[in-house]
């Protein structure tokens, strides 16, 4: 939607920012004039980071391993995993059980019009009989019986199509999607539609028209019941496997059931009931961080908000991935990056957090870095690290406390390290813990204080909750 050159981009950011040389901001492309050229190209980067990267840091991303690493733009969505990504990526394991669901949907119905239509057929077997007295060959009986197939099964595939679109936008409701007529409608999904009900009408009607069409005269003419072993044993068959199917869908509906409830019940270790986040970016953020204490106080004189914090990023997003250790570390010593955020002192008590030992941030106390991390940190190290100093970008401050382990990320994944930055500076979100009774006065309270210090500034609430289920929505 915008675009913005660099020179603007560099104006306003700071200096020493724009000369490291792994401040990783940008996303880079590069365009390879042969595919087969890519391993050549990848096999290359050792020398490159050696060349343009100071001796340290590059040593120490080849000890890392592939460090830089090439990767197809049309392969980003469904196979990329990364941290940082431009949104939220899916997974091709996601097509593959909608296929294969969508292919377990199609045979059951595909042996319910077997079935049904070779109880059709046989019901007619005197008029076959007849017809056969009269003159119709065994090659016309079966056309026909296989052309009465085709027809019933296209207008099926026409009926559904109709319906689709008729129940289009509801769908779209309620799996959040946005698709239009026209995609629905496109060449490729008619042609497939109307292939596979072809393949269905054919497929379903060639067994019980050849067997049909090949009963003797008198068998047909005398009676219609004695279908055969093989018929009766082939539909019972297809019943079978199609309540097989039809039960696998059902417990899989039930587990997966299960998991949105616990996944909904989970207790994460934080609490984002009334808690709402407002994100302020640029010049802006830095503007209110100068008068941060003033709009605090301000904010706290309203008895619907409890507790006001500062943070970098919320519970869901993308963290930073850094290098962590303890400051007497030596560079023997191997420590792998960690998660780390940046917050306030008021951040565990609004997120409400529980600190298993040591303190919280003090502002008038910790002027200079401190830390707290959580649980799995300390197994990470394995050592009691509260009161050690920790050693982050040159910058070294005290472990001031623990907090108990928290689902910052979502249930897929494991919980992970995760160290809190005391630096009220560097955050971009600030969170309000409100007492839920008027909300809407609540926020226009709070909008109202920051527009006093920023007029033009753009305010927009987001419950943490909702957040959360944006999360899992997919």
């Amino acid at each position: 939607d915008i675009l913005i050159s660099m020179a603007t981009f560099y104006k306003d950011i700071p200096e020493d920012w724009t000369s490291s040389k792994g401040w990783m901001v940008m996303y880079t492309y590069v365009l390879i004039d042969r595919v087969e050229n890519s391993r050549n190209f990848y096999d290359k980067m050792p020398d490159f980071m050696s060349h343009y990267l100071p001796k340290e840091m590059a040593e120490g991303m080849q000890a890392d391993g592939n460090f830089f690493e090439i990767f197809p733009i049309t392969g980003i969505h469904l196979y990329s995993a990364k941290i940082q990504v431009m949104g939220t990526n899916s997974d091709v394991v996601y097509v593959y059980i909608f296929s294969i669901l969508a292919i377990i949907i199609l045979l059951i119905v595909s042996v319910n019009f077997i079935n049904m239509f070779t109880t059709l057929v046989f019901k007619r077997i005197k008029e076959v009989g007849l017809r056969k007295i009269v003159g119709a060959s065994k090659i016309q009986i079966a056309s026909q019986l296989v052309v009465e197939a085709l027809v019933y099964s296209l207008f099926a595939a026409f009926l559904a199509i109709g319906l689709c679109l008729s129940l289009l936008s509801y769908y779209n409701s309620i799996t959040d999607l946005a698709i239009s007529y026209v995609e629905l409608l496109s060449y490729n999904n008619l042609f497939l539609v109307v292939g596979i009900a072809f393949l269905l009408g054919l497929s379903s009607s060639i067994y019980p028209a050849y067997l049909v069409s090949g009963h003797k005269i008198s068998e047909s003419v005398n009676s219609y019941s004695k279908n055969g072993t093989g018929v009766s044993y082939f539909r019972k068959g297809l019943i079978v496997f199609q309540f097989s199917l039809s039960l696998f869908i059902l417990i899989s509906t039930v587990v997966i059931n299960q998991q949105m409830d616990f996944i909904t019940n989970r207790d994460l270790g934080y609490n984002t009931d009334q808690l709402l986040s407002v994100r302020f970016y640029g010049k802006l953020r830095q503007e209110l961080f100068e008068s941060r204490n003033e709009i605090f106080n301000t904010l706290r004189t309203n008895p619907k908000i409890s507790n006001v914090a500062q943070v970098s990023n919320l519970v869901g997003e993308s963290l930073c991935m850094e290098c962590f250790v303890p400051a007497e570390a030596g560079p023997e010593e191997d420590y792998p990056s960690v998660n780390k955020i940046w917050a306030d002192e008021n951040y565990l008590s609004t997120m409400d957090i529980e600190l298993v030992k040591g303190r919280d941030f003090r502002a008038k106390t910790d002027t200079t870095t401190a830390f707290l991390v959580n649980e799995q940190l300390v197994k990470l190290w394995g050592k009691d690290v509260l009161g050690s100093m920790g050693q982050f970008r040159q910058q070294t401050g005290p472990i001031v406390g623990v907090f108990k382990d928290i689902n910052f990320q979502s249930l897929h994944s494991k919980i992970d390290p995760l160290v809190i930055c005391y630096n009220p500076s560097w955050t971009s979100n600030v969170l309000f813990k409100i007492n839920g009774e008027d909300p809407v006065e609540t926020m226009e309270f709070i909008e109202s204080t920051y527009r006093e210090r920023s007029p033009n500034s753009m305010i927009q609430f987001n419950y943490m909750s909702d957040q959360l289920r944006q999360l899992y929505s997919s």
